[in-house]
């Protein structure tokens, strides 16, 4: 079985399974992703090296691309990252870099609705310039860069406003609150527009920060801050959003975000233009390979919608594959040991 399996040798090969996944298909097994580990030598010496310095981060990209072996589905995964919510940016907030991420919610730039500050996409921003120039070097490494973690609509608005102050928002500004969401559904197509079609265009296939791989544009639509409102809430202000995003660019993926985001997952199993549920459990809970979720991963592949499980032990595949339907279902693992080992966690999900 060793001497079959094939490293990664282009995205045509493994795209077959890629197009199974998002047809809510299968070839042979689910789609896998498995990569062996790299510890990268290039650690960044400050916050601003690390995001910023262009230079130093292509330096770890041809590292690890070197230095990686992927096996199955699993290809070079570099995400263009710029911190979550980078839309933010983009339309007329601050900025900070920090040693894990980057803040686009220190400065609070909505003081208050009835007196909004401008409001306008910016291609000249610092961050869509830097997130562009970082996104055509690395194609020209011959890698396909994901589009970078643009946000979600409503979590962008919870950066420029402050996340305390739109709660209450909803109570006292709910119209105004709902204008501005819409008037930044353009601005948000507009930007994931420009990265994906700058990638497909050069490259002819797209990613994210999901290291799932797609021959048209995709998305991880999201909302972090749904986590704090009730479900009737999540119908009146976030649904509308998720319409917009997921009818407007061919392939998305929901990003269900820990337990406090469970109790809106039938809302968002009723979008008809969503393609797949990606489930994080979060900080505190069994990992997305635990049996403790498996009837939740039920309920999303009985709705018909693909399965996302990111990250999982390889010692709980095979409870996965056995467990669960592999029509639309992708699996990633942390790290194989070798050949061998991505050989047999292959048999493993082919056997099921």
């Amino acid at each position: 079985m060793e001497n079959k399996v094939k490293k990664f040798n282009n995205y045509k090969e493994i795209n077959r399974h890629y197009n199974a996944f998002w047809e809510n298909e299968y070839l042979e097994r689910c789609c896998l992703y498995l990569k062996t580990k790299c510890d990268n030598p290039y650690i960044p010496q400050n916050a601003e090296q690390k995001w910023a310095d262009l230079d130093f981060r292509c330096k770890q990209v041809a590292y690890m691309k070197e230095n990686t072996e992927f096996f199955a589905e699993g290809f070079p995964h570099v995400i263009t990252d710029f911190g979550p919510g980078s839309l933010a940016e983009f339309v007329g907030g601050s900025y900070k870099w920090a040693d894990d991420t980057v803040w686009y919610d220190e400065a609070q730039y909505i003081t208050d609705f009835e007196n909004l500050p401008k409001i306008e996409l910016n291609k000249n921003s610092d961050i869509f310039t830097t997130a562009m120039d970082y996104t055509n070097r690395i194609m020209d490494m011959g890698i396909v860069p994901s589009v970078p973690d643009i946000g979600g609509i409503t979590d962008v608005i919870a950066a420029l406003r402050g996340t305390n102050d739109l709660l209450f928002d909803l109570y006292d500004y709910p119209d105004e609150m709902m204008d501005l969401n819409e008037k930044l559904r353009p601005m948000w197509l507009e930007s994931f527009n420009c990265f994906s079609a700058a990638v497909i265009k050069k490259t002819g296939y797209t990613t994210s920060w999901m290291p799932v791989l797609s021959d048209k544009p995709y998305y991880p639509v999201q909302c972090d801050f749904s986590a704090m409102i009730s479900p009737e809430m999540f119908d009146k202000f976030i649904m509308p959003e998720l319409r917009y995003i997921t009818e407007n660019i061919p392939r998305s993926i929901y990003h269900l975000d820990g337990v406090d985001a469970i109790r809106h997952l039938d809302s968002i199993l009723k979008i008809e233009s969503l393609n797949a549920i990606q489930w994080v459990p979060g900080a505190g809970n069994p990992d997305a390979g635990d049996e403790q979720w498996f009837e939740l991963y039920h309920k999303i592949q009985s709705a018909g919608k693909g399965l996302v499980l990111y990250g999982i032990e390889p010692e709980a595949l095979e409870n996965v594959v056995k467990k669960l339907s592999p029509k639309g279902l992708f699996v990633s693992t942390h790290y194989c040991e070798d050949k061998k080992h991505a050989a047999e966690l292959i048999e493993c999900a082919v056997k099921r």
